[in-house]
């Protein structure tokens, strides 16, 4: 029985008013978890179009190096993946701190996403070393 505990949705504000459907009412465990699963949804949402990225401008980079496969070929195809690098390093200081933060229940999760980061970005550091 749950009578102890107010409901989570329902409440009108003012109370004669409408239904807010934006306001819920959870206890602090319950509000940590649901926290940590947002910010974990908009990592990993962060991490995918990432990675997409990071393909999409490795292709590019060496479709520069196959056409002009000299030091100016290089030197753009480096261009391209400077920024990546970057951004994929930023994304490694994000999933960090999500590691230090996680629940029990988000922690594997984390985990996964966390190799899938460290895969992107040694395959793009590898090829902007290359060039």
């Amino acid at each position: 029985d749950s009578g102890l505990l107010p409901p989570s949705v329902g409440w009108k504000v003012p109370w004669d008013g409408a239904v807010r459907q934006t306001l819920n009412v959870m206890n602090a465990e319950t509000k940590k978890k649901f926290e940590a699963e947002e910010k974990l949804q908009v990592l990993s949402e962060e991490i995918s179009q990432a990675a997409q990225n990071a393909s999409g401008m490795q292709h590019q980079a060496k479709a520069i190096v196959a056409s002009n496969a000299t030091s100016s070929g290089y030197a753009e195809a480096g261009k391209q993946l400077a920024p990546q690098v970057k951004i994929l390093a930023e994304l490694v200081k994000k999933i960090t701190l999500a590691e230090k933060s996680a629940t029990p229940e988000t922690t594997p999760r984390v985990q996964q996403l966390a190799k899938q980061l460290q895969s992107v970005q040694t395959s793009v550091t590898n090829d902007f070393t290359n060039y």
